[in-house]
């Protein structure tokens, strides 16, 4: 008998007794299984429906990663991290990134010990539409170290006026893995995490626990107020932005025991009161001088 270890997180969602769980099994696999029979809500945060371990997970054993079929030295213990928690030096800047962020560093409020922040960092944006595309694309060039994108969409030629971190050879593309592919392109250097799915109840305390800031980019309140709940739980930073047509919000919540979305907004309003951009249509988030111009 071997101890599996998991993440506080991991063993909160799946109502784990303990972080640590005694298993048997020669491989990784055999003994998340054997804790599987045991645990059943443990199954659907750790795996697929195709039996792989999520992606957000790495497993690793005698301080090395391992395979989930993989054969375990039979002392060894098994140990579930989260993805979000390795792959990148921490500690320091590189020459590269130095090179690459020097016009941060030469600022008297970043220096260098600022950008090392921005590294470790780990940032959640849901929603890679209109907010979060141009919210991810910064996030990425300033070197915000993992970046998570919650979406469950596909992109579409509408699209393509607002939501810039897309192109039209991603039409059809998951919107996680187009913007991936394009934040991926941007910097290289950082971690992406791309969650192809819905948040819903049953994952977003494992999603949201896994970052330490959360952008809300959704386009509808049920998503909203999830969010907002998540974060109220598991004392998340929320930033929090909305478009209308022309209009637009932006606030944080949650900040050092702050207010939080559900103070401002104790109900959400009946759905004949906020048309979503189909039929109200809306203008991409930075185009200032649209109005201007369509006056000409």
């Amino acid at each position: 008998m071997n101890k599996v270890i998991f993440p506080e997180i991991l063993a909160r969602v799946a109502k784990l007794p303990s972080t640590q769980m005694v298993s048997e099994g020669s491989t990784a696999r055999e003994r998340l299984e054997f804790l599987c029979s045991q645990h059943a809500a443990l199954r659907d945060h750790l795996f697929h429906v195709n039996r792989q371990v999520k992606d957000h997970f790495l497993l690793t054993s005698s301080g090395q990663l391992v395979e989930g079929d993989g054969p375990l030295q039979p002392d060894a213990d098994l140990e579930v991290l989260l993805a979000t928690s390795g792959g990148l030096d921490l500690d320091e800047l590189s020459n590269d990134e130095v090179r690459r962020y020097v016009r941060h560093i030469t600022l008297p409020n970043v220096g260098r010990q600022g950008q090392l922040r921005l590294k470790k960092a780990r940032v959640l944006v849901i929603g890679t539409g209109g907010l979060g595309s141009p919210v991810s694309l910064y996030l990425a060039a300033a070197g915000v170290g993992t970046l998570g994108l919650v979406d469950f969409d596909r992109v579409e030629s509408s699209n393509l006026q607002r939501q810039v971190v897309h192109g039209t050879g991603s039409v059809g593309l998951a919107k996680v893995e187009s913007a991936r592919r394009r934040l991926q392109d941007l910097n290289p250097d950082i971690t992406i995490n791309a969650h192809d799915c819905a948040l819903n109840t049953d994952n977003a305390l494992e999603l949201v626990g896994c970052y330490d800031l959360i952008v809300d980019g959704t386009d509808n309140f049920a998503t909203r107020y999830l969010v907002n709940d998540a974060c109220v739980l598991l004392q998340r930073l929320m930033v929090y932005g909305a478009l209308h047509r022309f209009d637009g919000q932006v606030s944080v919540f949650n900040h050092e025991s702050g207010p939080c979305y559900r103070c401002l907004f104790p109900q959400s309003p009946p759905g004949e009161l906020a048309p979503n951009c189909n039929s109200g249509g809306v203008i991409g988030v930075c185009i200032y001088c649209a109005p201007l111009l369509m006056r000409r």
